[in-house]
């Protein structure tokens, strides 16, 4: 399996899907992720824990950073690295679901990686959210 950024977002933040995908990860055999979507965690973790309009503090970055860390511990998530071929999956996943596409799915960078990941090691993707329900993927 191939847990996206949502994913972990989810579970680190305690949402109500958190059950859900921590089922998902204790029954799953093999878990993946790649270094974009840990660093979109981490950033969408920033995010979150930061007022809106104030800058992302040392102190957050390294929270966010940790909490992600011990989440693919905890989890025992293995890298997968991103190729050039997984980078021209992603372009193509863009072409076909990407924000400004008209489709319905809107996949933005992290999510064309996240599908090019899943595609190209025929994985299918722990995922939050409404746009991958709009793409051929296997969901997890």
């Amino acid at each position: 399996m191939f847990v996206d950024a949502s994913a972990i977002i989810a579970v680190i933040n305690e949402e109500p899907e958190a059950a859900f995908f921590n089922e998902k990860l204790k029954l799953a055999k093999e878990k993946y992720s790649s270094s974009i979507a840990k660093f979109e965690a981490v950033a969408g973790l920033c995010v979150f824990n930061t007022p809106k309009g104030k800058p992302i503090s040392q102190t957050t970055l390294k929270e966010s950073r940790l909490a992600v860390h011990e989440f693919f511990m905890a989890h025992k998530i293995s890298l997968i690295p991103v190729s050039e071929d997984e980078g021209e999956k992603a372009l193509d996943a863009k072409q076909k679901f990407g924000k400004g596409t008209g489709q319905k799915a809107q996949l933005n960078m992290g999510d064309c990686f996240a599908y090019a990941c899943a595609v190209n090691h025929k994985l299918p993707l722990l995922f939050k959210g409404n746009d991958f329900i709009h793409t051929d993927i296997d969901k997890a």
